[in-house]
């Protein structure tokens, strides 16, 4: 699972400095939440790469390793490392456009490491 250190804001999360919408429910269950520091954690399977700019997340191509199917990227996204399950193939040391289900990211307290949301 690749993991982030965010902080929330009217209905979205600040990922690595790109504001990425999430859940209603998500939202709801945060605004309960005491105004602990958050991790969110994504799945490689569930970034998808996207040529969407809007609400997305922007990096660097690392490295692109074929699995068959799949290929496995790893993206630079403002100095955090990613890992991204893609059907399609990318170019090293290009740039991706990553977006995300708003409901396949999960949110935990980073002093508890309690699951919040996900």
């Amino acid at each position: 699972m690749n993991f982030f250190d965010v902080s929330r804001a009217n209905g979205s999360l600040d990922i690595a400095g790109f504001k990425v919408k999430i859940a209603k429910s998500t939202s709801d269950k945060l605004s309960k939440a005491a105004k602990s520091e958050l991790i969110a954690g994504i799945r490689p399977g569930d970034l998808k790469v996207s040529d969407k700019k809007d609400g997305s997340i922007s990096g660097k191509v690392l490295t692109v390793e074929v699995l068959g199917s799949e290929t496995l990227i790893s993206v630079d996204i403002n100095g955090i490392e990613a890992k991204v399950l893609a059907e399609r193939r990318a170019k090293i040391s290009g740039n991706v456009n990553l977006v995300a289900d708003p409901d396949l990211i999960h949110v935990f307290d980073k002093s508890s490491k309690a699951l919040l949301s996900g």
